[in-house]
């Protein structure tokens, strides 16, 4: 015996399905129309809300490419500054380091760019530095942006980081004595009078202005905190040298480049002597 039916619109009970349908379908057919209407309706919200969660899935995967895509082009975009700024694919040997006898000597050695320079524009694209060095953390932060407060900071560090290499880093005071009393330009020539040595064999300074401890604390502290080469040393205090002196500098990289000399809209010195 099949079990009792009960309508859901009316509530009236029927012996079994057959006569629960054709009770259904002559006494409320349209309310079997608004229910399948209502599946039909609910089905489609679920469609549109599966196919929204999809979209969104499908956002958020291209959103992380493009994110992924972005940080790797910076990352490529700070290495290749990198290189620009330290080894430039300097061919230079420490041989060719340690012959250099004048501050053009040096630029000529750490500057290979210059034989392809076709102007002074392009000489000054070459030497003159701008931003933040890649070392600049290395540095206490100093940076070509900021060269008063630069110079004021790296003057003052000198003496202090000098005192921790000289005792806690014997050998890199000795490599630092090595390439500083050497007439490779590092000195503060344009403002002292000095030629292009200033520190003598046992690693004093010959000159007491600003410039020249600021110069050579870039050169101690890419020493000791990172493993540039000489060569890449000298070429990085050599940018730190035309932004404290960038008439002379970039006058003399044009004329080791075979240009003209030509009048200059920039200052002969940045910097407290």
């Amino acid at each position: 015996m099949s079990e009792e039916q009960k309508c859901d619109n009316c509530g009236e009970v029927f012996e079994d399905d057959q006569k629960l349908s054709e009770h259904v379908d002559k006494e409320h057919p349209g309310d079997v129309d608004n229910k399948e209407s209502d599946n039909t309706q609910f089905i489609t919200y679920e469609k549109i809300a599966i196919m929204g969660l999809l979209l969104v899935g499908v956002f958020i995967f291209i959103n992380q490419i493009l994110i992924f895509n972005i940080s790797g082009g910076l990352e490529t975009s700070a290495n290749s500054d990198s290189n620009i700024q330290t080894t430039a694919n300097i061919d230079a040997t420490q041989d060719d380091i340690e012959n250099i006898g004048s501050t053009g000597e040096a630029l000529l050695t750490v500057f290979p760019e210059l034989d392809e320079a076709e102007n002074q524009d392009d000489v000054m694209n070459v030497m003159m530095p701008s931003g933040e060095p890649v070392y600049s953390d290395a540095i206490g932060g100093a940076n070509f942006d900021e060269m008063e407060m630069s110079n004021q900071y790296l003057s003052q560090w000198y003496y202090e980081i000098s005192e921790d290499v000289r005792q806690n880093h014997p050998e890199t005071w000795d490599r630092f004595v090595d390439l500083t009393a050497a007439p490779n330009g590092i000195s503060c020539e344009f403002c002292c009078g000095l030629g292009a040595q200033a520190v003598d064999e046992d690693g004093e300074m010959m000159c007491a202005c600003a410039h020249l401890p600021s110069m050579l604390s870039v050169t101690l502290a890419l020493m000791r905190d990172t493993d540039y080469s000489d060569a890449e040393i000298l070429r990085e205090v050599m940018k730190w040298k035309t932004a404290f002196f960038p008439q002379d500098m970039i006058n003399l990289g044009s004329e080791i480049a075979g240009e003209d000399i030509e009048d200059l809209d920039m200052p002969g010195m940045v910097g407290g002597c």
